[in-house]
């Protein structure tokens, strides 16, 4: 994630992303462990409230990545 986890302003976007070429990243809002069943990343998350992000990345011909968890809350 671009952002590091913790209090973010409002409208803040934050960007996924993964060192292997030709990686899907598959996200999730809801605090469960994502799975290639769950949202494909396409676009960045808008944080405009607390949120715990949870994303994984799946390429062919390589071990799926650990799970990333990142938690955010609204500033002020």
């Amino acid at each position: 994630a671009n952002h590091a986890a913790g209090p973010v302003d409002s409208g803040t976007e934050v960007e996924l992303s993964s060192a292997t070429d030709g990686a899907r990243i598959y996200d999730t809002l809801d605090k469960s462990n994502p799975t290639q069943s769950s949202t494909l990343y396409e676009n960045k998350i808008t944080i405009t409230e607390a949120v715990t992000i949870k994303a994984k990345a799946y390429a062919d011909g390589h071990t799926a990545s650990d799970v990333l968890t990142a938690e955010y809350t609204i500033s002020g």
